[in-house]
């Protein structure tokens, strides 16, 4: 009798785990308590939130090397005044010996109508590229149907030449986030340090992998890579404030 009331026990302690299982960010996979949500608990008056967001900086080392950047984002719309989150602008340089250049955009947006999840892509005729100086451009898009209660998600890649100089990663922004991780795959033919401004806790942590290419003769040179990894939770919103 004793074991069976323990084996009860644990599995009623056991019983609200099951009910807080990790939230599957997995590009468009837009869950209908996320569309649900009113409120993010920690800032109840911020206008939007970002729900998760995913940066991964990687060396492409094939006939030459490439830097890519490769971002994801979901982000839900709490309030009206909110919705500027859908209007987004991406900068990328260009010059005739250097160049960057962004591929693989996607974005849509998601609402819940009459219980159910509907989402509405941006179509390609809504993505704008404009050159804004001699080396300097920027790809513009608003994402369709967004109003409060709308998630919307968009992810691409920029590709860069420039190896040596790689972007920082920015954990905090205007709006709070949930969830975010970064991860970082440097190549041993580049020493970078590592440098975290602010006071937030952000998680990070160091390890080694091996990869290889063929060279001229066909044998295999194998180098190490350096990956770094950095999370964070529930990061507040960076609001404006005067003078600074």
């Amino acid at each position: 009798m004793k074991n069976r009331t323990l084996l009860a026990l644990l599995a009623l302690l056991a019983s609200p785990l099951l009910l807080h299982a990790a939230p599957d960010y997995k590009f468009g996979k837009v869950s209908k308590e996320e569309l649900e949500m009113s409120s993010y608990e920690p800032d109840p008056e911020a206008r939007a939130v970002i729900l998760n967001e995913d940066t991964y900086l990687w060396y492409d080392i094939s006939t030459g090397i490439d830097l890519i950047y490769e971002y994801t984002v979901r982000i839900k719309v709490l309030r009206p005044e909110g919705t500027d989150v859908a209007d987004v602008e991406l900068d990328y340089t260009s010059t005739p010996s250097m160049k960057e250049s962004i591929s693989g955009l996607n974005a849509a947006a998601y609402n819940l109508v009459d219980g159910k999840v509907v989402k509405t892509p941006l179509k390609k005729q809504y993505i704008f590229d404009e050159q804004v100086s001699e080396n300097h451009y920027v790809v513009k898009f608003s994402i369709p149907e967004v109003r409060e209660g709308t998630v919307i998600e968009y992810r691409y890649r920029l590709t860069s030449d420039y190896v040596t100089s790689i972007p920082s990663l920015v954990f905090q922004h205007d709006i709070p986030v949930m969830h975010c991780s970064a991860k970082a795959a440097i190549p041993e033919f580049f020493r970078f340090n590592r440098s975290l401004k602010g006071y937030l806790s952000i998680n990070i942590s160091e390890s080694l992998s091996s990869a290889s290419i063929p060279d001229t003769g066909g044998m295999p040179y194998t180098y190490t890579i350096r990956n770094i990894v950095c999370t964070g939770e529930n990061l507040p919103a960076l609001r404006r404030e005067p003078y600074v």
